[in-house]
């Protein structure tokens, strides 16, 4: 499963069969709200599918893969900036504080240490009065597959 969701289509397609585009809808029009212009750094931004639900904004969108990455800037081109990096402190010392930092469906793949690091990293990423966001799916008991 793993190696297919490693190809951006079948990833793509993947995240829209599991809800992805509603939660994503759910969490900017109930949770957030983006005005044109606000700054937003993604981590673990996948394919950068989330841009089609945002006004113009200044979106940084991080990744692992670089192949949702190649997909993200094919497909969105100028609208964002797209790195195939970890973020770390390293990498925020040469950007602008965020409005919004983004953690969307990332924490499952992370240890706890891991996770603590990235909520640390993006509550310092962001401007004062900023947001962090973070959802990740999880399972219950007698949950359909």
């Amino acid at each position: 499963m793993k190696k297919i969701l490693s190809l951006p289509t079948f990833y793509d397609f993947f995240q829209n069969m599991v809800g992805a585009t509603k939660i994503r809808k759910i969490l900017l029009n109930d949770y957030l709200s983006v005005k044109p212009g606000a700054r937003i750094m993604d981590i673990g931004c996948g394919t950068a599918e989330i841009l089609d639900l945002l006004p113009d904004v200044d979106y940084y969108g991080f990744d692992m893969s670089q192949e949702y990455i190649d997909c993200a800037r094919r497909k969105y081109g100028d609208r964002g900036h797209f790195e195939c990096i970890r973020v770390s402190e390293q990498v925020l010392e040469n950007l602008e504080g965020f409005d919004f930092a983004l953690a969307l469906g990332i924490l499952h793949h992370c240890s706890d240490s891991e996770a603590e690091y990235l909520m640390k990293l993006g509550y310092k990423a962001l401007k004062p009065g900023g947001t962090l966001l973070t959802f990740d799916g999880c399972m219950v008991d007698g949950q359909s597959r």
